[in-house]
């Protein structure tokens, strides 16, 4: 789905992924799935102004599998992103998105919290 939403020089700008190009977003949203394979996300909010899109996200999985050469926890965690996407001619151009990556990380059980 990314891929078609986005610009072949989307830029990316967030605390987990730097990826760019044609396949910034999709390459940023995959490296969860392997740790993360019941990863959801839901828009809970979204406007727009211009060419702006804002969005309030809902993410939520279970860590069943290797996350960054992390081994499972078993442990489930949900958390909220706001998104800032610049869209040019229909298709992504940038991608801002501040997520709390601290939070998601207590709840596995991985920093104490």
């Amino acid at each position: 789905m990314y891929a078609t939403l986005q610009r072949g020089s989307c830029r990316l700008h967030d605390q987990c992924a730097r990826a760019a190009g044609s396949r910034g977003l999709q390459t940023a949203r995959l490296c969860l799935l392997p740790g993360l394979p019941t990863f959801t996300e839901t828009v809970l909010e979204q406007f727009e102004d211009g060419n702006k899109v804002v969005s309030r996200v809902a993410w939520s999985g279970t860590h069943t599998g290797t996350l960054n050469g992390i081994p499972p926890t078993g442990r489930s965690f949900q958390n909220e992103s706001i998104v800032i996407d610049t869209v040019v001619n229909g298709k992504i151009a940038e991608r801002r998105e501040v997520s709390d990556m601290l939070g998601m990380l207590q709840q596995l059980g991985l920093i104490p919290g």
